[in-house]
């Protein structure tokens, strides 16, 4: 009973830390697209703990495309929310930064840019 009140609350924790950066990003993506992908980096980091300098490339770089994607008019502000709820469902993998990439990939088409 105690574990099951514990998982409980480490739920909540984690659903309004997921709330609370879903309403901050949306709040100024009409302002300023960068502001958001720097919040959603930070939200996302929060979620799925970057282990290595790639995790934290691969975090930057999808930030930056989605913030490129919404600045285009290809995605709304919601997909900043979206893109979190995919980081916390993969937050249960054995390698989350990595199941989190092939849903990006897969769900969103996600490429990484040619330099």
């Amino acid at each position: 009973a105690k574990e099951r009140k514990r998982n409980e609350k480490v739920s909540k924790d984690i659903t309004n830390t997921n709330s609370a950066d879903y309403s901050a990003i949306t709040s100024d993506s009409l302002r300023n697209p960068q502001l958001n992908a720097i919040r959603f980096i930070e939200a996302l980091s929060r979620l799925i703990p970057p282990r290595s300098r790639s995790d934290r490339t691969c975090f930057r770089n999808v930030a930056d495309w989605l913030a490129d994607g919404y600045s285009a008019g290809q995605f709304t502000s919601e997909i900043f929310g979206h893109v979190l709820d995919y980081a916390k469902q993969a937050r249960h993998g054995d390698n989350p930064a990595a199941v989190f990439m092939a849903t990006i990939k897969e769900e969103l088409g996600y490429e990484k840019k040619a330099l």
